[in-house]
């Protein structure tokens, strides 16, 4: 299966359902890319802030869905079922937690993912496309087709891991500084250390 005639050609315009953190990450990335984003907010606020992006924002998520020729759901799974939306252009959604099974009220053609505000990777489940592979290697140069079973795991690894790591590297940066080394000395040694890989 593919985009085909939803995917329109130039410009490629991508709807994001919740221009949050997540959500404005994945727009500026794709905007960057030469896509046009159009996304939607909650607040008058959050709208001012999508604007300052350079992001096109509206609080009416049919005007997103409609002007785009695919939707990235990016909110918290709680406020899913608020979303209501009905489409049958490809959903792909970043809400941890809310499976294909749900999605598949949504779109006939959902997709399940998960990534970090970096970017680094991609991990998505759902019916492989080419077409949904080529756009997500736009958001991330690593994009690895899962099983969806895979997803709750990886959201952990994915999200968290890599905030994880780097607060572990901070807080030996500030202990080795508490016992009297340089911050700039602390920071590079501890920035600079590659654990062995385990046998």
């Amino acid at each position: 299966m593919s985009l085909g005639g939803l995917w329109r050609s130039v410009p490629q315009t991508v709807g994001i359902i919740g221009l949050g953190k997540l959500g404005s990450a994945i727009g500026l990335r794709l905007k960057e890319r030469g896509f046009r984003v159009v996304g939607s907010v909650k607040t008058h606020k959050s709208l001012e802030r999508a604007r300052s992006f350079g992001l096109e924002a509206y609080l009416d998520s049919w005007a997103v869905v409609s002007k785009s020729d695919l939707v990235i759901l990016s909110v918290k799974p709680r406020d899913f079922p608020k979303i209501a939306i009905k489409t049958e252009k490809p959903v792909i959604s970043f809400m941890a937690g809310v499976p294909l099974s749900s999605l598949s009220q949504t779109s006939p053609r959902p997709f399940r993912a998960m990534t970090n505000l970096a970017l680094t990777a991609v991990a998505v489940s759902g019916e492989y496309d080419e077409s949904i592979h080529n756009f997500l290697k736009e958001l991330s140069p690593k994009v690895y087709w899962v099983d969806e079973s895979l997803l709750d795991p990886l959201t952990v690894v994915l999200g968290s891991g890599p905030a994880i790591v780097a607060e572990l590297m901070r807080q030996l940066t500030r202990a080795a500084v508490n016992v009297g080394v340089p911050w700039e000395v602390a920071e590079e040694i501890i920035g600079g250390y590659s654990p062995p890989r385990p046998a």
